[in-house]
C-alpha cells in the first residue's frame, strides 16, 4: 500500500511540474545533504541510531548556519532538498514557481 501511494505521489509531482514547465528529478537524500555540506561519520561507527542522530544534528546546524529556521529535522531535510534543487536547476525559475 505504501509503495503504491508513493508512486502516485511521484506521478502527481511529475504531472504538476510538467504542467508548469518545471524541471523534476529524483535526488537521494544523502546527495541532497552532501550538497549542503553534511559530513558522514566514519564507517567504523556501526550503530545506526548514533549515525542518524549525528546526521540529523548536522543538517539542523548547517540549515541554521544558512539563515534558515527549521522547526524540526524533517523541515531541515526538506531544506536540503530545496537547496540541492536550486543548485541543479535555474534558481530564478524555481523562485517564480512559488
Amino acid at each position: 500500500m505504501t509503495a503504491r501511494k508513493l508512486y502516485g505521489l511521484a506521478y502527481h509531482a511529475e504531472l504538476i511540474c510538467d504542467g508548469w514547465s518545471l524541471p523534476c528529478s529524483e535526488t537521494p537524500m544523502q546527495t541532497a545533504r552532501a550538497t549542503l555540506g553534511v559530513k558522514q561519520l566514519p564507517r567504523s561507527v556501526k550503530d545506526k541510531a548514533v549515525r542518524r542522530k549525528h546526521i540529523k544534528a548536522e543538517v539542523m546546524r548547517l540549515c541554521r548556519a544558512m539563515g534558515w529556521e527549521p522547526a524540526n529535522d524533517d523541515e531541515a531535510d526538506a531544506l536540503c532538498v530545496w537547496n540541492d534543487a536550486c543548485k541543479q536547476f535555474d534558481n530564478a525559475k524555481l523562485r517564480f514557481a512559488f
